[in-house]
C-alpha cells in the first residue's frame, strides 16, 4: 500500500472477502491446495465512480514495480473478461472488434491507447453501468 501512496494512488482495501468464480476457478487450477498466499486486487468496473483506463494503467506499474522489487517470486494473474455484462443488461453481447483491438494494444506495450480509453468507451463494450 505504501508505494501506492507514493505514487499518489489511494486504493480502498477490505478486510473480509469472499471469492467468486472469477478468481476461484483458475486458483484451482494453478494450486489446488491453496498452498501459496493470494493477494487479491480488484477493479471495479461495474459501479459508480469506476476509475479511468489512466488510473487503472498507473495502479498496474505499481504493482508491476513492487512485483520487480519483490525477492518473492510473484505471479500475477488476470481474469475476468474484455467486452461483456454477466449478469446486466448486455448480458452475452461481446464486442469482437473492441477486444481484438484491445488487446492488440495490450501485446504490443501500446500504453498511450490504453490510458486513452474514456468511460464511455469502455461501457459501450460492455461491463460498466454508467458511460459518465
Amino acid at each position: 500500500m505504501e508505494t501506492s501512496y507514493d505514487e499518489g494512488i489511494e486504493p480502498s482495501f477490505a478486510y473480509e472477502l469472499e471469492f467468486d468464480h472469477g478468481t476461484m476457478v483458475p486458483l484451482h487450477f494453478l494450486q489446488p491446495g491453496m498452498e501459496r498466499p493470494v493477494v487479491p486486487i480488484f477493479f471495479n468496473t461495474l459501479a459508480v465512480p469506476q476509475p479511468t483506463a489512466r488510473r487503472c494503467l498507473a495502479f498496474g506499474r505499481v504493482i508491476g514495480e513492487v512485483a520487480a522489487r519483490s525477492p518473492q517470486r510473484i505471479g500475477l494473474i488476470a481474469t475476468g473478461g474484455l467486452s461483456h455484462d454477466p449478469g446486466e443488461r448486455n448480458h452475452g453481447v461481446i464486442d469482437s472488434d473492441f477486444d481484438r483491438h484491445f488487446m492488440s494494444a495490450m501485446a504490443t506495450g501500446d500504453t498511450d491507447r490504453l490510458a486513452r480509453y474514456s468511460r464511455a468507451e469502455l461501457a459501450a463494450a460492455g461491463a460498466a453501468l454508467s458511460s459518465s
